[in-house]
């Protein structure tokens, strides 16, 4: 198989505050708000050049960067809808993957993407202080410390 990173562009990446890595490519967030990305890039997962005003960045079969504002950016992969997160508002942070979870100012969870085991059963959540997606299912983390899942995959 042929090496698709460029390792000599990610060791001279400077400034960097966060990084995420995805199925085939790898992604940075410098403290300018700007975005850096290398590797596969057949679904456009790394077109990122105009991305700016990025405060968090996530990975997976997309790659999604949350806006200073709490709107969404997002790119890759579109065949599976996961880019409708452009839409979303209200949002603090985000965790690329299929499906791809936001979670919003009040506590509540937002998801697009497959509808795997009823992940749509989020709707449901509230009081969640943080989010992680996986490519089939949502976790949340509560504020008493308790965790809300939704979603799995059932090989039988």
């Amino acid at each position: 198989m042929e090496n698709i990173y460029d390792y000599e562009t990610v060791g001279g990446w400077t400034d960097i505050i966060a990084i995420a890595a995805g199925s085939d490519h790898t992604v940075s967030l410098k403290k300018d708000g700007t975005v850096a990305a290398v590797g596969d890039n057949e679904y456009g997962q790394i077109d990122i050049e105009n991305w700016i005003g990025i405060t968090a960045i996530s990975t997976g079969v997309i790659t999604a960067g949350l806006r200073s504002d709490g709107t969404v950016v997002a790119t890759g992969c579109s065949s599976k809808s996961l880019l409708r997160i452009q839409n979303w508002t209200d949002i603090i942070a985000i965790s690329a993957g299929s499906p791809t979870a936001g979670l919003k100012s009040n506590g509540t969870v937002v998801v697009e993407g497959s509808n795997i085991l009823n992940i749509n059963d989020i709707d449901e959540w509230t009081d969640i202080v943080t989010v992680a997606s996986s490519y089939w299912h949502v976790i949340g983390l509560k504020s008493d410390g308790t965790i809300v899942i939704a979603g799995g995959f059932d090989m039988g």
